[in-house]
Order: structure tokens, then sequence, then C-alpha cells
């Protein structure tokens, strides 16, 4: 479950979460993008950790509020993507405990114990044939005389050669488990040291080779497979999950001696070896041995014992041994305390809580230890509590002679309580004038507190990595011997640390007060509240919730037991317990261990309850380091040069097609330029019909100007008369040629201005034969421009086409005033040309 405010991003799994705060310029959500979902495709995963898609079932997906149906997602459906979870497992095919692996399209069983339990779903369990030793001096032994092909002493014997499996369950710390040997002192050892050790003993030729694995748990009673797996050049002893390999095999002897070990320092049990060779003959020796048959040798060999307890699936490469018939056909002395499989009380689970079980082989009985529990009883299932109102306090005296160099404390509790103080649970503390305390506490965060001062130094611990107020039942068990120190929080052991010691002289400086001797308060026990006049103690209220089986033992003395004394559960003590506001404590049961470690609240997917209120306000800003940082400011970087270099090339186009249409508009201008220089040439040559007469040029240059025409003087051909100093030149315009008007801007009202050029019309763009052969025709037309048989008369006439103006005429000028006459804004007399219309 990831969600998020303003300020922070809280990721839960289950009941546990990591709340991270965001920076000012930081953001999270809404989620967007493509989402993958039970893996990623190959790109996405060069830059990943995991490597694998999920195998399992995924359901309950909600983003940004929206329940969404994962299977209605899927553009094409794959048979190995199934709707809805359909598990494998259920029902679960597996046996003998064997645990079943969900693949979602099949399963497949992990056995329990991988060597004794075989087959697809471990329905095998060599473990059936088993017998049990009930006291030391019982053994099983088997001789086999002669050189006969006995089936049974050739399959018996290839022990010495063969792989070797075998479990047992015992607490026992030295004892044999097996001994077999031949005539020629070719043999297998087997036994446990020390409660701790499994060695295995075998002959390499005539070497004896050691292989010993360390098994902390080998005598507590549990199940211990034992396998010996030999190879062509390597042995390994396989204890459990431990397990040690050498590299060497065995090696038989192929003749007799009486001292046969270069390494005899080394054997611990030995057969009789005479003189002369012996008569041929093997046997094996199961949980114990004849001492007029195997002698013990050296210092580990005088402690070696008979087995007591089960040893059971006794299998030889692939023969099983039938335990329970060698049994029977068993007629030694020792064979009478033999039973046929193993009668384990313990395997029905009397003992509740997490309760150990001690098997007791030689009765054929079942006890509970119910020391870390905080349950007492047969079956640890018993207990003695009481409600505390948060106002009540159980006050148990003791006597106490020099200093607390044994101390025990064992109490359970559990309480909800969500007022914001800190509670006292249990306070022992000697007289005021001393220093000594032992404090159980919670504070308003739900965070255990645990101190010892031991007069010169103080250690404890603040146990934050759980919630304490969830309601759930919580544990506390310490023992100190000395120096030697135990302390389980809910059956885990917790470390505890050097803290400052405080001075009780200068705590009562502080409060501004002296202790009086006369008021020292006994030594006690306290229970749900703090009673005395120590300083450092008046931060703690009482305590609301429940507590049971307290247990107090000091310097090996009587266990003090104050809750089952006030109530009245035992007879003794009872005298010796104080109450403070009786009517707040009241006789209960407190909670049940959760089946999580630590007692934590069963797995939920949301996230309400006892979580903290979010702040409103902006927290202490600590910057979150994603474990992909790096990967993704490389993502970024490279989509950054594409962003770059796309933009480039965008700007590159623009620039090109924009200056493709500057130079074609350019183009067209100069062509336009050169057409309207070629047709004022071709209207003012001597061969064109001239329309116009200029006056003489003359080193200044020369005007072109309008003025009105009285009714008078117009003809009627549309002709006028006009007269300048050069003589009388004719210019006629028509009015039915249009293109002639517009070459002399005169606007008659008939002619509307043209239109400009588009530039960027595609009208004008020929291809390149056209247009090379227009510019050679323009190129011509120059030259006939410039030729010197047109311009050589210095008196030419030049024509200076003038800006359009608005049709007018006489009658315009006297109705409309502010029309201005050419004549008025012409150079001079002289240069006017007169024309009339």
């Amino acid at each position: 479950w990831i969600d998020y405010n303003d300020y922070h991003v809280r990721f839960m799994i289950n009941t546990d979460f990591q709340m991270v705060d965001l920076l000012p310029e930081e953001e999270f959500g809404p989620f967007e993008g493509s989402m993958f979902i039970g893996g990623a495709t190959a790109e996405h995963l060069k830059t990943s950790e995991v490597k694998q898609g999920l195998i399992g079932c995924f359901r309950g997906l909600v983003v940004n509020g929206e329940i969404l149906d994962i299977h209605s997602y899927m553009s094409v459906h794959l048979s190995e993507i199934i709707k809805d979870c359909k598990p494998s497992c259920q029902p679960n095919k597996c046996q003998n405990g064997a645990r079943c692996v969900e693949l979602w399209s099949n399963f497949e069983c992990v056995c329990e114990n991988r060597w004794a339990h075989q087959g697809t779903f471990c329905e095998t369990n060599i473990n059936t044939k088993a017998l049990t030793f009930t006291s030391p001096g019982a053994f099983l032994k088997k001789n086999y005389l002669g050189t006969g092909d006995d089936e049974e002493k050739l399959l018996l014997k290839s022990m010495l050669l063969e792989n070797i499996l075998i479990n047992l369950r015992t607490y026992d710390t030295y004892s044999l488990i097996l001994y077999a040997n031949d005539h020629l002192n070719n043999f297998v050892h087997i036994y446990i040291s020390n409660g701790t050790s499994i060695v295995y003993l075998f002959n390499a030729v005539n070497e004896i080779k050691n292989i010993t694995v360390q098994y902390p748990g080998l005598s507590t009673g549990i199940s211990v497979q034992i396998a010996i797996v030999r190879g062509e050049k390597t042995t390994t002893l396989h204890v459990n999950d431990h397990n040690v390999t050498v590299d060497y095999v065995p090696i038989l002897l192929d003749s007799y001696s009486n001292k046969p070990w270069i390494n005899s320092e080394k054997e611990v049990l030995a057969p009789q070896r005479p003189p002369a060779p012996p008569t041929d003959y093997f046997q094996v020796n199961l949980g114990g041995f004849d001492p007029d048959n195997l002698l013990r040798v050296g210092k580990e060999g005088q402690l070696i014992q008979g087995y007591v307890g089960c040893l059971r699936g006794l299998m030889i490469a692939e023969y099983l041994v039938d335990l329970p018939s060698l049994a029977s056909e068993a007629n030694h002395e020792g064979s009478k305390g033999i039973l046929p499989n193993c009668q384990m009380k313990c395997d029905a689970v009397p003992c509740k809580n997490l309760g150990i079980c001690i098997e007791d082989f030689s009765k054929q009985e079942a006890s509970c230890n119910c020391e870390l529990t905080s349950y007492f009883g047969e079956n640890c299932a018993e207990e003695k509590g009481a409600d505390f109102g948060g106002e009540s306090l159980l006050q148990r005296g003791f006597e106490l002679d020099g200093e607390v160099n044994q101390i025990k404390v064992q109490l359970a509790f559990s309480t909800n309580d969500l007022r914001q103080r800190t509670s006292a649970l249990l306070l022992l503390q000697t007289e005021n004038r001393r220093s000594y305390y032992l404090l159980v506490a919670l504070t308003s965060e739900g965070q255990l507190i645990f101190e010892e001062d031991r007069e010169g130094s103080a250690y404890g611990v603040r146990v934050n990595d759980r919630n304490f107020l969830n309601g759930a039942r919580h544990s506390v068990y310490y023992v100190r011997d000395n120096n030697t120190v135990t302390l389980l929080i809910d059956r885990e052991p917790v470390q505890l640390l050097p803290i400052p010691v405080l001075s009780i002289t200068e705590d009562e400086e502080e409060g501004g007060e002296e202790a009086d001797p006369a008021a020292s308060e006994e030594p006690s026990v306290q229970l749900g509240w703090v009673n005395t006049s120590d300083h450092r103690f008046s931060l703690y209220k009482g305590y609301t919730g429940c507590l049971s089986n307290v247990v107090v033992s000091i310097n090996g003395g009587n266990m003090m037991k104050p809750l089952e004394e006030y109530m009245l559960f035992t007879k003794k003590g009872s005298e010796t317990v104080r109450a403070t506001n009786p009517a707040g404590v009241r006789s209960a049961q407190c909670s049940f261990f959760h089946v999580q470690p630590r007692g934590l609240e069963p797995p939920r997917n949301d996230s309400v309850e006892n979580d903290k209120n979010w702040d409103a306000g902006a927290p202490a800003k600590i910057p979150y380091k994603s474990l992909y940082h790096d990967e993704t400011e490389e993502e970024q970087g490279a989509g950054t040069y594409m962003f770059i270099a796309l933009c480039c090339i965008f700007v590159a186009a623009v620039l090109g097609c924009s200056y493709e249409v500057w130079r074609s508009a350019r183009r067209d201008r100069k062509r336009k330029r050169r057409a309207r220089a070629a047709a004022v040439t071709v209207s003012g040559s001597p061969g064109g019909s001239q329309r116009w007469q200029s006056a003489e040029v003359n080193s200044v240059g020369k005007t072109v100007g309008f003025k009105a025409v009285v009714e008078d003087e117009k003809r009627p051909n549309g002709t006028h008369k006009v007269a300048n100093d050069l003589g009388e030149k004719k210019v006629q315009i028509k009015e039915d040629e249009p293109e002639k008007k517009e070459l002399l801007g005169v606007n008659t009202g008939l002619v509307s201005k043209p239109a400009k050029p588009n530039p960027f019309s595609m009208e004008d763009l020929t291809e390149e034969p056209e247009l090379e052969e227009r510019e050679q025709e323009e190129a011509e037309e120059d030259e006939e421009m410039t030729d010197p048989s047109v311009i050589s008369n210095p008196e030419a006439e030049v024509l200076v086409k003038p800006a359009p103006i608005i049709a007018w005429s006489k009658e315009n000028i006297e109705e409309n005033e502010n029309v201005i006459p050419l004549n008025s804004i012409t150079k001079s007399p002289e240069t006017q040309v007169t024309f009339q219309l």
C-alpha cells in the first residue's frame, strides 16, 4: 500500500511501514503513465535489480482510488495468465508435513525431511521403522559369523562403503549411535559428543578419518537427520541443515593386524584384537555396546554411554533396515530395554504457548517446560493476572541482605492505553539510601523501557521496533547472575547497553528537598504505579492494562508472586502485599500471543487504527535517496539529448524553408521589376504608340505634372492638346485601354489597384529551363535599353510614372477644397508639362 500527502509518502507491507518526507520542491502522485504487472520488458529490466517476473496471485489493485479489473485490460490473453486466483495447492496433496509450492499451473512438494521423505508427494517416510531405547544399558547387537553369503549380512556390511541415513531424537550428551566392524578392523563409528556435535569415524586403509559437525540443538529432543554421503573422492556428513565435506573416502583393509592404525589416538571404541587373525565375522551395535565386546579407548571413550531416545530410518544405500524385526530377533541382555517404534508423546504437541516438550523415554511420558512462555501449568496454559485501572498500586516488601548479585524477573502484559503518558509496570527498589532499582515501563509512543541500576553502573534498553500498546500479549524475561545477563522481550533476545547513572543526591538538590533518613522505604516490588520519593521516577504514571504471571526472585531466594499472593491464588505471602486503590485491581486474563513473531497484529492491508496522525505542518525534511536514482538520471539525460537533437533538426528545417521562400520571393520581385522596366522602355521607343511627351531634360532633372483642363479644350476623341517649350506633342489616351491607363498612373475610377504579389505563391516558381530563358530575354531587353542609338539624343524624353491618384476634374476641385493641384508642388514652371485630360 502506497499513499501520500503534500509532505509524506508512506510505503506499507502488511502492518510494517516506512514514512519518507518530501522536499519543498518535490511532488508525488497521482500515478500516471504505463504500468507493468507481473513483470516488465527486457529493456526495463536492464536497469533493474530484479530479473524475474512474478509467479503467483496478483489481486486487489487500487490506483488513484479506482479498483482496477486487471484481466479486462489485457489486449492479448495468454495461457500463462489465468483470470482469478486458482491455486494448485488447494487442496494440499503433499504429505508428511511437506510444504506445497504454488506454481499456479502446477505445484511442487518440498519435503520437510528431504532425506527421510521420498516421492512426488513426499508420501514415503522411512522413519516409520524405529526403535526406542529406554535406558543407557539398552542396546541392539547383531553378530554374523562365518563366510556364508547371508543376504542380510552383506546388506548391513555394505555400510562400510555406502551412504548411510539415520534419524534420532534424544537429550543425551555423550552416547553411541552406531558402531560396526569386521574381522579385519574396518569400521564405522557414529556418536554424540558434548551434546552439540555428531562425530563420524571411519578408516582409509590404516588411517582413521574424523568428520565432526556442530549442531547446537542436537540434544533438545528435536528430530535430527544424519546423512553420510560418499562420492568418488569426497565424503560429506549432513546433520539437518549443517554439513562438512572432506577429501577422502573409506578404503578397506585386506589383511589383519592387532595394531592396524598409524593414528590410534583418534580411536574411541575398539573391538578385541587377538594376536592371531580371528574368525571371519561382522558385527553391528546400535544405541550402546557390550563393554566385554567393545573397549573404551582414550579420554572421550570413557565418556561414551548408551543411547536413550528414538532411533529410526536406518537406510544403507537403497536398503531400509527393518529395525523392529532386528530387535525382535535379538535375545541378549541389552535388548530388554528396547521398544519397537517410537511412541513420542511430544508428537501430540501437549505444550501450549510455545512451551518446550520434554520426552521421558523411560516412563514413556512427556512434560512441559514453561520457563519462557509467561504461562504456568502442566501444559503452559494457565495464568494468574489482573487488570489495573491506572490509579492502583500493589506493593510487596521483601528482605535484602547485601547487594543484588542474582535476580530473575518474569511478567506478561497487554494494553491498548492510548493516553499520552509514560506508565510504570514494575519497579523493584531497595532502600532510598541505595541507588539500585529495576524498572519496566511503557512510553506514550508504545516503546518498552527496561533499566537496571546495579549500584555503580546502569544498563538499559528502549525497544522501539514494535508497538507495545497494540492490545496483544507481550512478555519480559530477565535473568542475571553477576555479570551474565539474559533478557528476552517477546521471547527474542535483546542486548542491554550502558546508560547514564542518575545520582540520588543530585536529584534531591534539583528538587530542592533533602532525603530524610528516618523516612527510608523498605525494599519492595511495585506493580502498576510507583510509590516512592525518589525523584528519578517522578515522571512515571499509573499503568492501565493487564499484568499476569509476575515472578521475582532475588539472590536465589524464594519466588515472589505479588499478583498470586494478592488475589489469594496462593496462601503464602499474601500478608506482605499492600494495595492502593484496590477497587482498580480486578482478576483477569491477558491477551494471547499472536502467531507472528514479536506479537504483532495479523497481516492487514489497511492503514487505520493505531497509526500516528499525519502532521498538518511541514516536517523536518530528510532527502529520500532512491535505489534507482542513478539509473533514472541516466535515462533522463539520454532523453534530454534526444530532445535537443530533434529541436535542432526542426529549427534547421524551418530555417531552410524560410530561406527558400525568401529566395523565391526575391527572384520574383527582380523578375517583376525587370518586366516593368522593359514595358517602360517599349512605350518610350520611337516605334511605339507614344501618348506622352516629355519636356527637355536638363541637368537638374525633369518632373511631370498634371493640371485641370477646361471643357472647351477637350477633344471628341479623348485627346488633349499639350504645349511646352520643346514643341507640341500629342499624347493620346484611350479610355478603353486599361493597361495603358495603369501605366500612366491615372485613376479614372474604372481601374482597380493591382494586388500585391504573394511571395508564397507557387505560380511564379517555374522550372529551371523556363526561368533561364526568361532571364535571357530580360538580359536582351536590358541591352536594347542601353543601346546608344536609343539614348543618343541628349534631349530624349524621360518618362516618370507618377503615383496613382484619385480621379478628379475641375468640377471636383470646385466642390472639394482639400484637393491640391499638382501645379503647386512641381519644382519650377520650366520643368512642368501640361496635360489635358
